[in-house]
C-alpha cells in the first residue's frame, strides 16, 4: 500500500488536521492505521475517513493525528506507506 498526500490543512475550531490523499497502490485504508514517510521522518494516524461526492475510489479526505512539532507543509506531495505493527 502507498498513498500520496495531495493537500493538508488544519482547522482551529474544532481543532482537526485534514489530509486529502490519493491511493497509489493498494485499495484499503482503515481507521487507526499509521502511515510513515522515512525520508522526511513523518508519520500520521488515521482518525476518520471521509467520502468524496461523487465517489472516486482513489481519493479520500482523512482526519489525522500528527505530532505537533512538525510543519504541515512537509507532508504535501509525499508518499507514505503503512507502519509495521
Amino acid at each position: 500500500m502507498k498513498i500520496k498526500v495531495t493537500n493538508i490543512f488544519k482547522l482551529t475550531t474544532p481543532p482537526k488536521t485534514i489530509m486529502d490523499i490519493q491511493i497509489i497502490e493498494g485499495d484499503t485504508i482503515v481507521i487507526g492505521q499509521k502511515f510513515i514517510n522515512k525520508e522526511g521522518d513523518l508519520e500520521f494516524v488515521i482518525d476518520s475517513i471521509g467520502h468524496v461526492n461523487p465517489p472516486i475510489s482513489k481519493y479520500y479526505p482523512l482526519i489525522v493525528t500528527i505530532n505537533n512539532d512538525v510543519n504541515l507543509v512537509d507532508f504535501k506531495d509525499k508518499i507514505f506507506i503503512p507502519a509495521k505493527r
